[in-house]
């Protein structure tokens, strides 16, 4: 299936994702029962035949289509979630050269400009660099400018240097998940983290000065730290400094976040938004963040909504439930996950991860309103 759509948009990038991976199996296809030198030939001699590239080999296909899926599930990740400023994007595809840059975007008052790629780690320095110089060169007056490359091309925890209005995106194309870097104010959520962690620690710091529930043992701290990461760290410890007052026993709160966890889990298989959105605290405080990406209570409505509204069918289980009791009337969950998702043309991705949740008691019902998840392909 040849692009037949350069205009990404929210109403037509999921059916057009849709498409274009259904005619990537064709490719995969088409070189079944090969096998030794025969494989090797068709992979770098004999032109495909099938799929978004039918005139060119195997190898250079996969090289297109590579790039390709990093764009097209890249854009949605932008587009889903209102990274930046812009309804559309428009792109370019495999060896295109129209346009000067792979994206491009544009609003009343701002403009973005982007170049994308899919590379091995030894290649990336030598390709961010080219496309660096000519993001800069070329580019100079756009507001955005942004490199979209997959994101097993670099380390975890990379964390590259840039210039203001410079951004990465990194796509994991198996998951359909990425990651903005910087994660700035840019993105449409009430708090970033880094400014959730600086309004907390400002507040803990008087916290401890002035509070008698401030009573984390230090052993328990350290634990905490082993599985929570440091924006629900503070978190947490700033509920715990302020309890409402109403409280249950130990055995309550405990037995209450291991049925919470159960259900939400249950929900989440059933792919039910609406009873995953009723445990949470629909308040200005909750925030989740998924891979490195924050939400809050709106911007993780939209997520949900999205993310099972793409699935065909969802299995979930924990590894392991910990829970641990945090006050009077705040308690933490912490579960190991494996699952599998298919997606709605039959494609399926194995993943593994981690999700923490900290709930808070109203009124006599847990509600969860801090939590983090991290996903990675389950090999």
């Amino acid at each position: 299936m040849p692009h037949k759509e350069r205009n990404l948009t929210k109403a037509n990038v999921d059916n057009l994702l849709r498409e274009y991976a259904a005619s990537v199996e064709e490719v995969v296809a088409s070189i079944q029962g090969l096998k030794g030198l025969a494989l090797l030939e068709s992979l770098k001699r004999e032109k495909v035949k099938v799929g978004p590239y039918p005139h060119v080999t195997l190898f250079e296909a996969a090289n297109r289509i590579m790039t390709d899926l990093v764009i097209y599930n890249g854009v949605k990740w932008l587009l889903d979630h209102d990274v930046f400023p812009f309804d559309s994007y428009i792109v370019e595809f495999g060896n295109e050269d129209k346009n000067g840059f792979d994206l491009k975007a544009t609003s009343d008052n701002a403009s973005l400009i982007g170049e994308a790629f899919n590379v091995a780690p030894s290649f990336f320095q030598g390709k961010k660099t080219s496309m660096l110089k000519k993001l800069r060169k070329d580019g100079v007056n756009a507001d955005y400018r942004i490199i979209m490359v997959n994101h097993d091309a670099v380390a975890d925890g990379y964390s590259p240097i840039v210039k203001p209005g410079e951004y990465y995106v990194f796509v994991n194309v198996s998951t359909a998940l990425a990651v903005v870097v910087p994660n700035t104010s840019l993105q449409r959520t009430s708090l970033t983290g880094r400014r959730l962690t600086q309004s907390l620690v400002i507040i803990l710091s008087h916290q401890t000065k002035r509070s008698s529930k401030m009573n984390v043992k230090d052993s328990f701290t350290k634990h905490l730290r082993l599985f929570l990461n440091p924006y629900l760290f503070c978190a947490l410890i700033f509920v715990i400094g302020c309890n409402s007052g109403n409280t249950m026993s130990e055995d309550s709160l405990r037995q209450s976040m291991t049925t919470l966890m159960e259900n939400l889990k249950n929900a989440a298989i059933e792919r039910d938004v609406d009873k995953i959105l009723s445990m949470c605290d629909e308040s200005p405080e909750f925030l989740f963040i998924s891979d490195g990406q924050d939400f809050n209570y709106n911007n993780f409505v939209k997520i949900e909504h999205s993310g099972f509204a793409s699935m065909q069918k969802h299995q979930l289980s924990w590894d392991t439930l910990h829970i641990k009791i945090l006050g009077s009337d705040v308690v933490a969950a912490y579960a190991p996950f494996h699952q599998v998702i298919t997606d709605t043309s039959g494609i399926e991705s194995r993943l593994k991860g981690g999700v923490s949740w900290i709930a808070v008691q109203k009124d006599g019902i847990l509600k969860l309103r801090y939590g983090q998840a991290w996903h990675a392909v389950d090999n």
